[in-house]
């Protein structure tokens, strides 16, 4: 399903992610975890993209919205 785990820095932090793919018979679609621990609290967040959709541009509106997040 995915084959590993890497790491990349969001907002300071430092996050584990990795993808998965899926296909079904017309399309392929691509999921990404991404995971990081703060003050004892597990953030988990996926993005799940179509593979019509599936690139740069995206994943970096998904971590600019994950950037806007403010832990208290």
């Amino acid at each position: 399903m995915f084959k590993k785990v890497e790491y990349t820095s969001i907002n300071g932090k430092r996050y584990a992610y990795f993808t998965y793919t899926t296909s079904k018979a017309d399309y392929k679609s691509y999921g990404t975890v991404y995971m990081t621990c703060d003050n004892g609290t597990a953030h988990i967040f996926t993005l799940i993209q179509n593979e019509v959709f599936y690139g740069s541009a995206e994943i970096d509106d998904f971590i600019d919205i994950v950037n806007s997040f403010q832990s208290k």
